[in-house]
């Protein structure tokens, strides 16, 4: 089979198409990542959502590949499986998360990560909307929670450095194992909301807990937590922290299943899971979680993972009260309605405060320092100044025009004693408000200047300015 063609520019300049074969640049040395082994073995997905592209092979790679060039590479993949001397692809993505208005190295090996992956982003080291849209989805195909951050969770899975060592070409996928970086470093408590939590309810419900693993650490994985702690003789507080973490990884069953086979014997076990019933005489974790969400609809149980007379009423109301056969038995329909309504129950975290929110806009706008000005830019490529503005502030959730006047038209002028860091403050008069940027304090502002200028953080220049605020 002849090798496709890719036909590529040079650079951003009008200069004639250059023609690569795809085998030629193949034939350099590559790397295939352990999901993307796993990914061509069992599926034969494209190559653009499963090959890792060559390490000496720049991200645009991605994105490329005509259909006959996939076709081609779905042909040839079963050759790259084979050769057990070809490494995991890596990338050093740094210790600390990454998220909207990072900037740097970490940030490049994240963006090339993310090509690898089938994602398109542009490998230029900033952390902007079209990398945090490209996280977002990578990290719902991958089933983690899709909030953009990238920590430990999301690393693993795009293969950050240290790996692993690469699977052979005869290892059979299995399903992801639950490590410690699945559960983080940080203690989880009531309130979490992240990949971790799923990985913890995923944790728990292999202990015989019935949690939906929805990421949200609300009253019921609580209680699985307090069930669990108490059965390996830890303090028994709700709370997750190492001596915890240790001993959900220690006992956890072979590839982390969601919940364990029915033969599979658990202390206190409950009813077997393909049944999907709960009713009297049951014990375990399983009725612990009962019993915490009937309680949060009145029924004042003692939480002791005992399914007696008074949790068997308590179900009955229930029942009864949502239009359900009251049995007492807890079959599929009633545990539906009451992971429903529970979750309508949880507090939801307040929004960030408005000082908060200025302190966002501050970060993002400190991490976009030294930009060259360009008129009309509104992208890291190139800002002028209202582009500027309307850049950070969409990067912190805020959605405010494209230009000066009508920047200060649509915010609220406010005094200057009213002015806090992270608010608009604009020179000229009214109706020509030829300069924009965001005040930083005191007599500070950052901005995109002029032609020659890069973005920074400078005192102001003249007394005849207004401030703007969008919170």
């Amino acid at each position: 089979m002849s090798s496709p063609t890719i036909l590529k520019r040079n650079d951003a300049s009008s200069s004639p198409l250059r023609a690569t074969t795809l085998g030629e640049r193949l034939r350099r040395p590559a790397a295939m990542t352990a999901a993307a082994v796993a990914a061509v073995a069992v599926t034969g997905a494209g190559a653009g959502a499963a090959l890792a592209a060559p390490s000496d092979l720049s991200a645009e790679l991605t994105g490329e590949l005509t259909a006959g060039s996939n076709s081609a590479l779905k042909a040839t993949a079963p050759v790259l499986i084979a050769q057990p001397s070809v490494a995991a692809a890596t990338y050093d993505l740094g210790t600390t998360t990454l998220k909207l208005g990072a900037r740097g190295a970490a940030v490049t090996a994240l963006q090339r990560a993310l090509a690898t992956q089938g994602q398109r982003v542009s490998a230029d080291g900033v952390f902007g909307p079209a990398t945090d849209r490209a996280v977002r989805a990578f990290q719902s195909r991958a089933g983690l929670t899709a909030d953009g951050l990238v920590g430990p969770a999301t690393k693993a899975a795009l293969g950050a450095a240290p790996a692993a060592s690469a699977p052979t070409a005869t290892a059979a996928p299995t399903a992801p194992t639950a490590t410690a970086s699945g559960l983080g470093t940080a203690t989880l408590a009531e309130g979490a909301h992240n990949a971790h939590v799923s990985t913890l309810q995923s944790l728990l419900n292999a202990h015989g807990a019935r949690l939906r693993v929805d990421g949200r650490f609300g009253p019921g994985t609580k209680a699985a937590v307090v069930a669990f702690q108490r059965s390996q003789s830890l303090t028994a507080d709700g709370r997750v922290g190492p001596a915890t973490k240790a001993a959900l990884l220690r006992s956890a069953t072979p590839a982390a299943q969601p919940a364990p086979p029915a033969t599979q014997p658990v202390a206190n076990p409950a009813p077997a899971e393909d049944s999907g019933l709960l009713k009297v005489g049951a014990q375990g974790p399983a009725v612990v979680t009962l019993q915490t969400q009937l309680n949060q609809f009145g029924a004042n149980l003692s939480v002791d993972g005992d399914f007696g007379t008074a949790t068997l009423n308590a179900v009955k109301n229930f029942q009864a009260a949502n239009g359900l056969t009251a049995d007492g038995v807890v079959g599929l329909a009633t545990q539906a309605k009451l992971e429903d309504a529970s979750s309508k129950q949880i507090t939801r975290p307040a929004p960030p405060s408005a000082d908060a929110k200025r302190q966002e806009i501050l970060t993002i706008a400190r991490s976009l320092l030294g930009i060259y000005y360009v008129w009309g830019g509104t992208t890291p490529a190139g800002f002028d100044c209202s582009g500027y503005t309307q850049y950070v502030y969409r990067a912190a959730g805020i959605t405010i025009p494209r230009t000066s006047d009508q920047q200060v038209a649509a915010g609220r002028v406010i005094p200057r004693s009213e002015a806090k860091p992270g608010d608009l403050v604009a020179s000229g008069v009214p109706g020509n408000w030829h300069h924009i940027g965001i005040y930083a304090g005191g007599n500070m502002i950052i901005d995109s200047g002029k032609p020659g200028i890069p973005t920074q953080e400078r005192a102001l220049w003249t007394t005849n300015v207004i401030f703007v605020t969008y919170l």
